[in-house]
């Protein structure tokens, strides 16, 4: 047996280390067991490094498949399950996957997706491979990550982030980075969101490399999020910003009852967040959240206590050291302070590459280095970051800009509004007019009274011409509406890139 890739393995082997929704359970001593099992089958398979995939909801196997992988300097594929067949066999096919640990429940999918491909089943033909695996761990590389980007147009791509010495070095990373987070040694951490997504998968990941354990959800709900938080005295979290709104709309009284003496850090990104949203929770948890500006693309993020943006609030946080911010305009100039430009970062980790595409790559930085994912904004005096939105989100009605996060945030702070999103929809006078598509939890609420209702608190050519009122709302795993999607329909059949 290798030496633990964990330390909390050497200490505690006998303490629990990941639970799941449904009672399974596995202690640490088990769990660097398990993967150093599937570790050496894998390094068995193949004299070269295998390209993994990983095609699962939230469970115990996840972990083992990912750290094992990492251990064998494999390249590990994460697999979103909510995709359709042509669109998962696409990513199977170009990330050129040797071979696929699927969950039983995708196995029709996976099938359907990669015919020929070699499958591994979870809770099935997991245990058969993990005990064939034996003999010594040989030291090297650490494997790498590669996840598929949802981007705004035309096929997703491969994000291919640079390998760490070793794996032991990767885990001494992440558990930097919990450190940075306010993450404690020991404790729960609990994964709200599906692993396959970087931001859940990267904050547990830095959980479990700083000593905490982990409680994985196979789906968020809100009153599940608050009894699991009391019962399993949880200190950290990663949430999205759709969470938190479901979270205060919770009745006060059931958010007093809930018991949050063992929060430590609640983290949240990936969306944007209305002010007022944020501003309510931080008063109901305490002043223990972070906020990270980043992206799978980029090679660096921001990051912002509670203090710090209670005294700036919108900010999503200044660069730590080492990391480079720029604001500049469409030729590439850096702007004054208050001026709104496209968002550049650099610096931090070296910067991931599109795998199978140095075009795209070269193509995504400027040769200073720095990277952009389209997001606009402006920074302050103190040089702390406030996005104002996408660049292909922005809604240009007669000349003027209009940035559809600041109208979302007002409809927000509506007590009967429970999510919105707000587009530029064709307008044959002003070329484009601000439309919301709006969820409420009041069937009397007009269209007129949320059109008065901004107009009340943001100039009134922001405020939305019409009101679309919805059932539902198509978010991705990271909690971004699906913005491109719900465009299409007004934009079909005109020259307007979508």
């Amino acid at each position: 047996m290798p030496p633990p890739l964990f330390s909390r393995a050497a200490t505690h082997r006998d303490d629990l280390a990941i639970s799941e929704d449904g009672g399974a359970t596995i202690t640490w001593g088990d769990l660097e067991a398990h993967i150093a099992g599937v570790a050496s089958a894998l390094l068995a398979r193949s004299e070269r490094p295998l390209k993994v995939g990983l095609l699962s909801a939230n469970r115990i196997e996840y972990w083992e498949v990912l750290w094992a992988a990492i251990r064998a300097g494999a390249t590990i594929v994460p697999v979103n399950w909510r995709l359709a067949v042509s669109e998962a066999a696409y990513i199977l096919q170009d990330a050129e996957i040797d071979l696929l640990f699927v969950d039983e429940v995708y196995e029709t999918l996976a099938r359907a997706a990669a015919p020929d491909l070699p499958l591994v089943v979870l809770g099935r033909d997991f245990e058969a491979l993990r005990s064939t695996g034996a003999g010594d761990l040989p030291a090297g590389p650490a494997g790498r990550l590669m996840l598929y980007s949802s981007g705004t147009s035309g096929r997703p791509k491969g994000v291919l982030h640079p390998a760490a010495p070793s794996a032991e070095a990767f885990i001494a990373a992440l558990a930097g980075q919990a450190q940075a987070f306010d993450f404690p040694p020991e404790g729960a951490h609990l994964v709200t969101g599906p692993l396959y997504h970087a931001a859940p998968l990267s904050f547990a990941a830095s959980a479990l490399a700083a000593g905490e354990s982990l409680h994985l959800m196979r789906h968020f709900d809100e009153a599940s999020f608050l009894q699991l938080v009391s019962e399993r005295a949880i200190a950290t979290s990663h949430i999205v910003p759709i969470m938190m709104v479901r979270l205060m709309r919770l009745p006060a009284e059931a958010r007093a009852r809930s018991d949050l003496s063992a929060l430590r850090s609640v983290v949240h990104g990936a969306a944007p967040c209305p002010p007022a949203v944020k501003q309510a929770f931080i008063e109901w948890v305490g002043p223990i959240v972070h906020e990270y500006y980043g992206a799978t693309d980029a090679p660096a993020s921001l990051h912002v206590t509670s203090q710090e943006w209670l005294a700036r609030p919108g900010t999503v946080g200044r660069p730590a050291p080492g990391v480079a911010l720029a604001i500049l305009d469409d030729e590439g100039a850096p702007v004054a302070a208050g001026e709104i430009g496209t968002v550049y970062l650099g610096g931090g980790s070296s910067a991931p590459e599109y795998h199978g595409d140095p075009q795209k790559t070269a193509a995504s930085r400027r040769p200073d280095g720095l990277v952009t994912v389209g997001d606009m904004g402006y920074v302050d005096a103190d040089g702390y970051l406030f996005l104002v939105d996408r660049k292909i989100d922005l809604i240009v009605s007669g000349g003027v800009n209009i940035y559809p996060a600041e109208v979302e945030a007002c409809l927000s702070e509506h007590p009967r509004v429970t999510d919105c999103c707000v587009l530029g929809v064709p307008d044959d006078e002003w070329g484009e007019q601000v439309k919301a598509l709006v969820i409420c939890s009041d069937p009397d609420l007009t269209q007129d009274a949320l059109i008065a209702w901004c107009r009340e608190r943001i100039a009134h050519f922001k405020a939305p011409r019409t009101v679309e009122f919805r059932s539902d709302l198509p978010r991705n795993a990271a909690g971004k509406l699906m913005k491109k999607d719900l465009r299409a329909p007004y934009w079909a059949g005109r020259d307007r890139q979508i």
